[in-house]
């Protein structure tokens, strides 16, 4: 059982599994988000949104919710920016990036696909071809 506090109610909820855990974080994902982009800090936004991925869910709103936070974060970025982010990743943080640049090629937006290639040519030289091999080998998705 979890124990939720949420700040914009001041209530207390406790929560069953770790599956309503995630579709709770997902809301207050935005406001970390919003609060490092505010600062400018990408960087640390880019950190936020990868840390603890929806992996292990089958809940597909909770894995679209953090696949739309994720982009937001990713289109961000100067195009200057964004090697030295991917620098800072470590192989494991570059492939579940890769993973959410495939899943935003599935859905294209406007100009998403041209903000995707640009992230992909740098997660590529980063990461290598094995990253690509391990996200579309990955039996979890998300």
């Amino acid at each position: 059982m979890w124990l939720l506090i949420r700040m914009s109610s001041l209530a207390v909820e406790t929560l069953q599994d770790a599956t309503d855990f995630r579709l709770q974080d997902c809301n207050v994902r935005p406001v970390v988000l919003s609060l490092a982009r505010d600062t400018g800090n990408l960087m640390g936004a880019l950190q936020a949104v990868l840390k603890n991925p929806p992996i292990n869910t089958k809940n597909q709103n909770v894995k679209d919710r953090a696949e739309g936070l994720v982009l937001k974060v990713l289109s961000s970025f100067k195009t200057s920016d964004i090697e030295k982010a991917v620098q800072s990743l470590d192989k494991t943080g570059v492939d579940l990036l890769m993973k959410y640049i495939y899943k935003g090629f599935e859905k294209p937006s406007d100009n998403s696909s041209a903000i995707l290639l640009q992230w992909h040519e740098k997660a590529l030289s980063a990461g290598g071809v094995g990253s690509i091999v391990r996200v579309l080998t990955a039996r979890k998705t998300v």
